[in-house]
């Protein structure tokens, strides 16, 4: 095994505040926890953390290393929790689950021992190998983790006339038979590509279905229109009753008191049983005042004072303005009007109407086609449920319904199912899994290695210090054994190009104020060096682990950037010297502290000290998040964070040119609608602020590359949209408004946002601040403050 290079003592300082806060957190969340599913969940979190600092105390995990847990290979998928801490736990090991007992139930008495030792020899007899090869030729298996897939490739392998490759496999993961699953789990024989899939199976879909409840607020609405609505008529027309002379409680006609005391009676009754609108037990509104009036009027009409019956005047006065006289025409056609208004069937009752028809279907797949369930509910399906006949099956309740539908990844996005970059990011492995896989010799190995790719996608990223790069799939003695299976490809480069262009422009059209996310990147990576695309694309980076300088990478992107953005609005805005840039030499430089950078004792001339440099004047002297923040985001800024990296390398300009003028508008609408939410709290301000810098961003590069005539016309449009929000958001944006506008004029901004003229003059709008940002809504600066 390599040296670590992280030493204990460095290991030691890594998280230590981190992991005690996320174990507090667990803590009150388990004595929050009001019933069984939470707080099992809860105690499981607890019980994770207290695991990672366990390790912590007895130096059993190295936090920051590639191999956390001390004598254990990289190769091992280990148990990972938020923040890229081990736990010390591995992900394909652990207590023995209902399948392995079920197959070791069955296996030779000889075999019996350590449980898992026992199954890992058993499928290297003739019986087990002979389960291998049937799970092979079939596909009837599931790979959950990496390891689950070794013994399935030395069974390939070792079929294939490569036994010196599956003995090699063996010699490596035999010393952990005892602990780890080598072998799949048992499963239905799929019928399809993974690039087609549901959100979720069938059964699944009727449970979430059935599950559906009507909004509390829409059942008040109903209850109070159906029932309180009627007996507040009543109410009013008994008070009527008594009015001489505009005056009430001056006359009350014979059996007047009994009918009062019989619908005041029954006024409790109903209470009873409708309980959700609170206009009845409100005491100041009218409902409640008018029910005290009739009791007393009823009861003991003599006490009235004339104060009272000056209150009840006016109370009539007003139902007589808003509604009618009681009991009139008016009234009563008002009342139908309001009826019908509630009277809709409700989501709750036509989601059944859906689980009903999915009844018939109910399996652990998804369905090729669900127009059918879609159709409006017949006769038998409205009597049932209690719903006109016709009724259609409206748009949330589809939603639910369409999450079972087989589909193509591009397909769930355009639908909205997809609502991320980091919810395609989760899903894209099944895509790029086939495409890895392609190149493989035979059907057999194309399955393996598509799941081996899928489970290894699914290994949460580890903390990493001092440069390291997460486990490869080609570490894995297995996937480096079957990757050497790939044929030539004889494609040509473009074609080899297109799903990844294709991904490219798909994600960016959808969501073009989101940097890509990590996970996305890795999948982009995987599916350019299948192409031979020299891609440097270049991860966003953890401000709280930031170890003061980049890797050569970045440089690379830099000066693609450079080439591209030379002479546009984007190197006007963020005052870019381009051709500092590009002189930065591409021979990799020692490695210098951040003190030294951030000081500026020294300055070597590499990209980090360039981004050190831009941040100076936005930064600070000492070490902090925030600090580190500045710095990365001057990364981000020069590099465009891969936006110039995919334009450049995939020639997005043909497929995206002429959408670049609305993915700027979607960015900025973005932008807008993120600036004025809600702020509960400063750390959730700071995200904002983040996010909508890096948006902003996004927005400027889309219009650098957009003909210049154009930009006048989204500058007019920017205006008019910053005019429909909030004058508040007005007033607090402006600067960064006006500083786009002194730009698009021709004019250059000062970088750094804090030597620049008083709020209110043109400003560059960064996410980053060491100091408090001049952007920060006044609620959130409020709440921090106190």
């Amino acid at each position: 095994m390599p040296p670590n290079p992280l030493s204990e003592s460095d290991s030691e300082s890594v998280g230590d505040g981190y992991a005690a806060w996320q174990l507090a957190k667990a803590l009150k969340a388990l004595d929050a926890s009001s019933d069984e599913t939470a707080h099992t969940q809860a105690a499981r979190r607890v019980a994770k953390w207290e695991q990672v600092l366990r390790g912590k105390l007895d130096a059993s995990l190295l936090h920051g290393s590639r191999a956390p847990l001390q004598g254990t290979p990289v190769w091992a998928t280990l148990e990972v929790v938020t923040g890229g801490f081990a736990t010390g736990g591995l992900c394909a090991g652990g207590p023995l689950l209902e399948h392995e007992n079920a197959l070791l139930a069955n296996i030779p008495e000889a075999l019996h021992g350590s449980g898992r030792l026992a199954l890992n020899h058993w499928f290297l007899t003739e019986a087990g190998w002979g389960q291998l090869q049937e799970w092979l030729d079939s596909g009837a298996y599931h790979v959950r983790h990496p390891e689950e897939a070794a013994l399935l490739t030395v069974a390939w392998l070792t079929g294939n006339n490569q036994g010196h490759a599956a003995h090699a496999i063996l010699e490596e993961i035999a010393p952990w038979f005892d602990q780890l699953r080598f072998y799949p789990e048992p499963a239905p024989i799929p019928s399809r590509s993974a690039v087609e899939f549901s959100f979720q199976d069938v059964k699944s879909t009727i449970t979430k279905l059935l599950a559906v409840r009507p909004h509390r607020a829409i059942l008040a609405q109903r209850e109070a229109v159906q029932v309180w609505a009627p007996f507040y008529d009543q109410m009013m027309g008994l008070l009527q009753e008594t009015v001489v002379e505009d005056w009430p409680c001056r006359h009350y006609p014979a059996g007047w008191t009994d009918r009062v005391r019989h619908l005041l009676q029954s006024y409790s009754a109903l209470r009873l049983n409708h309980t959700l609108c609170g206009r009845p037990e409100d005491a100041g509104g009218s409902f409640a005042q008018a029910r005290h009036f009739l009791e007393r009027s009823s009861t003991v009409p003599e006490q009235l004072t004339g104060r009272e019956v000056g209150r009840l005047r006016l109370l009539l006065k007003r139902y007589v303005t808003k509604h009618g006289l009681p009991n009139s025409e008016t009234v009563r056609l008002q009342r139908e009007r309001q009826m019908l208004d509630v009277s809709a069937p409700l989501y709750h009752d036509l989601a059944k109407i859906v689980a009903g028809r999915l009844g018939p279907y109910a399996t652990d797949d998804g369905m090729e086609d669900i127009s059918s369930l879609k159709l409006p509910a017949t006769p038998a399906e409205a009597s049932q449920h209690d719903v006109p006949p016709g009724t259609e099956i409206p748009v949330p309740v589809q939603r639910r319904l369409a999450r079972c539908e087989i589909n193509t990844l591009d397909s769930f996005v355009q639908q909205g199912l997809i609502s991320s970059a980091d919810m395609l990011a989760e899903y894209l492995p099944r895509f790029t899994a086939e495409l890895q896989a392609a190149e493989m010799t035979s059907p057999s190995l194309r399955r393996l290695y598509s799941r081996l790719y899928r489970a290894f996608r699914k290994r949460r990223s580890l903390l990493l210090l001092n440069f390291q790069h997460q486990v490869q799939l080609d570490e894995l003695p297995w996937a480096a054994s079957l990757g050497s299976n790939r044929t030539c490809s004889s494609s040509e480069p473009s074609a080899r190009n297109q799903p990844m262009r294709e991904l490219a422009a798909l994600t960016i059209s959808f969501f073009p104020h989101t940097i890509l996310p990590n996970k996305l990147l890795k999948e982009f990576s995987a599916l350019a060096k299948t192409a031979g695309l020299d891609l440097p694309l270049v991860e966003e980076v953890a401000a709280d682990i930031f170890m003061g300088d980049f890797t050569h990478k970045y440089l690379q992107a830099a000066k693609i950037a450079a080439f591209l953005l030379k002479g546009t609005l984007y190197e006007a805005y963020y005052d870019i010297d381009y051709a500092a840039v590009l002189s930065i030499s591409d021979a990799k430089p020692s490695l210098m502290s951040r003190w030294l950078r951030r000081n500026a004792v020294t300055n070597d001339g590499t990209f980090a000290s360039l981004c050190y440099a831009r941040g100076a004047g936005n930064s600070s002297a000492s070490h902090s998040v925030a600090a580190n923040g500045v710095v990365i985001e001057q990364q981000q800024i020069l590099t465009t964070q891969n936006l110039a990296v995919l334009f450049s390398r995939l020639d997005l300009m043909d497929v995206l040119v002429e959408k670049l003028p609305q993915l700027a508008r979607q960015s900025f609408t973005w932008i807008c609608q993120r600036q004025q939410m809600k702020i509960s709290h400063h750390h959730a301000g700071l995200i904002m602020l983040k996010n909508t810098a890096y948006a902003w961003r996004q927005m400027l590069f889309y219009l650098a590359l957009t003909p210049r005539d154009q930009l006048k016309s989204f500058s007019l449009w920017m205006d008019e949209t910053m005019k429909q929000q909030s004058d508040e958001f007005q007033t607090r944006f402006h600067p960064v408004a006006a500083g786009f506008k002194h730009v698009v004029e021709g004019g250059r901004l000062n970088s750094n946002p804090h030597d620049g003229p008083a709020t209110g003059d043109p400003r560059v709008f960064l996410g980053w601040s060491a100091t408090p940002h001049w952007l920060m809504p006044t609620t959130a600066a409020r709440k921090d403050k106190s």
